[in-house]
C-alpha cells in the first residue's frame, strides 16, 4: 500500500486490540480466507480527498474504465481460480469501492461462471435471503464496504456465510 500509518486517523492511539487468532477463538470471527491481490490500476491521476482516493474517480476507473476495469477483474477471478483448492466450496465476500463496482463486479462474476449478487443497502430482504439461503448457487456476494457497518448488515442473520474474502476495493 502507501506504508503510511493509519494511527493518524485516531490521534495516535490504539483503543483496542486483539490478535486474528484470539478473535477467532473468542467467536468473534468465523475462519476464513482472505486474499490480497497487487492492485495493477494506474490511480496516480485520481483526486486525494479526506485520507482516501476520491470514491466517484475510484468507481469511474474500477468500474466504467473499459480494458482497465476487465483487466483488474480478471485479475481478482484468476487469482482466486489460482489460490483457492475448491471453488465449488466457497462462500465469499468482495468489498467494492461503490454501488456500480458492487454490481460490476458480482456481474463479471456471473459471466465468468462463479454465480454471485450484489448487494447493498437498498437491497431487499429477499435478495439477503436469497444470499443466505443454502439453495442459492452464488459463491461471491460482492457488496460496498461501507454497508458492513450500516443496515444492510446489522445482525448476524443477514450476512451471508463467507469462507473466503478477495478485496475488489
Amino acid at each position: 500500500m502507501d506504508g503510511k500509518s493509519i494511527l493518524d486517523y485516531f490521534g495516535g492511539r490504539v483503543a483496542a486490540e486483539i490478535r486474528l487468532p484470539e478473535a477467532i477463538d473468542r467467536k468473534l470471527l468465523c475462519p476464513f480466507q482472505y486474499f490480497g491481490v497487487t492492485d495493477t490500476a494506474d490511480l496516480s491521476s485520481l483526486k486525494w480527498r479526506t485520507g482516501g482516493y476520491d470514491k466517484a474517480e475510484l468507481s469511474n476507473l474500477y468500474t466504467f474504465s473499459g480494458m482497465v476495469a476487465q483487466r483488474r477483474a480478471d485479475l481478482v477471478v484468476n487469482s482466486i481460480l489460482k489460490y483457492v483448492t475448491d471453488i465449488d466450496e466457497v462462500k465469499g465476500l468482495g468489498f467494492c469501492v461503490s454501488i456500480e463496482h458492487a454490481r460490476f463486479m458480482a456481474d463479471y462474476f456471473n459471466t465468468h461462471a462463479i454465480p454471485s449478487i450484489a448487494l447493498t443497502g437498498d437491497s431487499s430482504d429477499e435478495e439477503r435471503n436469497t444470499a443466505n439461503s443454502s439453495s442459492f448457487p452464488g459463491r461471491f456476494v460482492s457488496f460496498l464496504w461501507w454497508t458492513f457497518t450500516t443496515k444492510a448488515w446489522t445482525s448476524r442473520k443477514s450476512t451471508p456465510c463467507c469462507s473466503c474474502a478477495p478485496p475488489s476495493r
